[in-house]
């Protein structure tokens, strides 16, 4: 009986070393998918080695055709649009691609017309959590956002897989890889729409966005990537937003170029172009693409 401590410690100790083995089993998993969502964010954002990235949400994952603009400029183009997210997880891709590529050199920062007034989404960084045990930046920074995070990370190696291994699994089993690695999603069919549609009303800025936008840039500067701020088209008139006059005033002060598109005369009511009301179809995106190409990148490049 009086060695029941010297067993306790040993249960524990096999305890957490096979915590630990799990934990590198899952960091393994998330290297050698196959498919799914967790082979997409691994390749796009730790394995790929672009030159310019699109950052975004999934109104960006859906307007700018990565494939098409990878032909064109004869170079990597990797489009980073994700749905259901906002300018904090703008910011964890970020640091991980700087990270991870020695090449980057451009990034276009695709808002929405009232991105800075929508609050966090929730959860909305523990979908990168994945990548943690390959970006020592991301982890940095998820710490600073959400310090009770850093306690955590630091006691689980299991963590950040939490309600993930099920889908990393499904991942690794799957016999065929994806093929969307560059990261466009186009939008096939769309809505019966009405001719006139205004943007709903829109609430206050958040200062917590300021902040993460203000990140965002000074990451950019830090490292020489040269930053780009656009609002893709959008269905209606957003002329009346808040946020679109703050970001034309903030660019204007920080020497970053802004490209605002989303009451564009080529897009705005045109239902044959548009999924729904905030989404090109494949035929807009290709489109839109193409103009952004021909007025913004082109002359990008040009000007090098």
């Amino acid at each position: 009986m009086g060695r029941w401590y010297v067993k306790a410690g040993i249960i524990i100790l096999c305890l957490v070393g096979a915590e630990k083995l799990l934990g590198y089993a899952c960091k393994q998993m998330v290297a050698h998918q196959k498919s799914g969502e967790y082979f997409l964010l691994y390749n796009r954002v730790i394995k790929s080695q672009p030159e310019l990235v699109f950052v975004g949400s999934s109104r960006c994952a859906g307007h700018y055709n990565s494939d098409s603009l990878s032909r064109w400029m004869r170079k990597p183009v990797i489009n980073d649009g994700a749905q259901g997210i906002g300018l904090a997880y703008y910011n964890g891709i970020l640091a991980m691609l700087i990270e991870n590529n020695p090449k980057l050199k451009t990034v276009v920062l695709d808002l929405r017309p009232i991105e800075l007034s929508l609050p966090p989404e929730a959860g909305e960084l523990q979908r990168l959590y994945t990548l943690l045990p390959y970006s020592g930046q991301l982890r940095e920074y998820i710490e600073r956002e959400s310090p009770n995070e850093k306690y955590k990370l630091a006691l689980s190696s299991l963590y950040p897989f939490n309600g993930k291994i099920i889908e990393l699994i499904k991942g690794m089993k799957s016999g065929k890889k994806d093929q969307n690695v560059t990261g466009f999603t186009p939008y096939i069919r769309h809505e019966n729409m009405l001719p006139e549609y205004n943007v709903p009303t829109e609430g206050n800025l958040l200062s917590s966005n300021f902040r993460l936008l203000d990140q965002f840039v000074a990451t950019c500067k830090k490292h020489n990537v040269k930053l780009m701020i656009a609002v893709s088209p959008f269905y209606g008139n957003v002329k009346q937003t808040k946020t679109l006059p703050f970001l034309k005033k903030y660019c204007q002060q920080n020497n970053i170029e802004f490209h605002d598109y989303s009451s564009d005369i080529s897009f705005l009511s045109k239902q044959n172009l548009f999924f729904d009301f905030n989404h090109l179809n494949g035929s807009g995106a290709n489109l839109y693409t193409k103009k952004f190409y021909e007025e913004v990148l082109s002359l990008e490049s040009a000007k090098r």
